[in-house]
């Protein structure tokens, strides 16, 4: 009623069996003819069934996870171990073999079941969250392959505050898998992670999530399949780069998760930029309107 804005939201409560119930309810501001808010008109879809559902599809993917990441965890470090205690160079070779290709089965589980576990059970719930530590936090988890490279990361925050409000989990998905390529598809040179806040009322801003790098680039046919699941632009069989091509899939499915939009500009030899431009919640006065861009600074002088 303060913000005078329609809200979407899930609900418990109890049905005439006197059971628990999960309803999805729409509240919209009721006023009177002088425009003033005077109370709330809301309606409500029981979705315990469906939720019920989740439930059980989420408790198998948990035990799905479980069961096949832990012998494969088994064999990469029993391999490892025998690695280290082998003398022999042919035998440690093909246990280096072993390991790796261990590794690289771990990690195509790890990406399906991460796929189907969103599919499965992301919902929109929103909290508080800090977006600077989020994206700190996925900066320092790519810190090698960086370092390795010799990438120059730089960020841009046009917003004062260090918070938003919305789905933290899908954010530091997109995240993930947006930062995560960008590090992979780059050999050297850099990534810009720029965030771009318009304040649109007291309680909502459009954000724009840039993430730029100058790295291998997607061709113009190219661009409009690689949001689609198990597209790769890199075939396996050239051993360039590993992976099921669920990434941008699982992006692009949280983003609308997050009722919002992305695009990609791209050319083949000069880099990539990946923009989401989603709603979140502030705080009142929390955010400038967008005035130009911010500076950008290294991740050395940002945090």
């Amino acid at each position: 009623m303060k913000s005078d804005q329609e809200v979407t939201d899930e609900e418990t409560g109890i049905n005439e069996r006197g059971e628990i119930a999960y309803y999805l309810s729409k509240k919209i501001p009721l006023k009177n003819k002088s425009k003033q808010v005077i109370g709330i008109i809301g309606t409500s879809i029981d979705i315990t069934e469906q939720k019920k559902l989740n439930q059980l599809t989420e408790e198998f993917l948990k035990n799905a996870m479980h069961d096949i990441r832990t012998p494969f965890v088994g064999v990469v470090g029993m391999a490892e171990f025998l690695w280290r205690q082998e003398e022999d160079e042919v035998k440690k070779e093909y246990l280096g073999n072993i390991m790796e290709s261990a590794k690289k089965l771990l990690d195509y589980n790890n990406e399906l079941l991460d796929f189907s576990k969103n599919s499965a059970y992301f919902d929109n719930s929103k909290t508080k969250f800090n977006y600077k530590q989020i994206i700190k936090e996925i900066i320092t988890m790519n810190i090698p392959a960086i370092k390795m490279k010799n990438i120059e990361v730089k960020t841009a925050f046009s917003s004062k505050s260090d918070f938003f409000i919305g789905n933290a989990s899908a954010f530091k998905r997109i995240l993930i898998n947006l930062i995560g390529n960008a590090v992979k598809f780059t050999k050297s040179g850099h990534i810009k992670i720029i965030l771009l806040a318009e304040k649109q009322s007291n309680y909502q801003a459009l954000i724009k999530l840039i993430i730029e790098d100058s790295g291998i680039g997607i061709s113009q046919d190219k661009k409009e399949i690689i949001f689609k699941k198990f597209v790769r632009l890199n075939p396996s069989y050239t051993g360039l780069y590993s992976g099921w091509g669920l990434g941008l899939a699982m992006v692009k499915q949280l983003v609308e998760i997050m009722e919002g939009t992305i695009e990609v500009q791209s050319e083949i030899g000069k880099g990539s930029t990946f923009i989401c431009t989603l709603p979140l919640g502030i705080s009142e006065n929390n955010v400038d309107a967008l005035k130009g861009k911010p500076p950008l600074l290294s991740i050395s002088e940002k945090f």
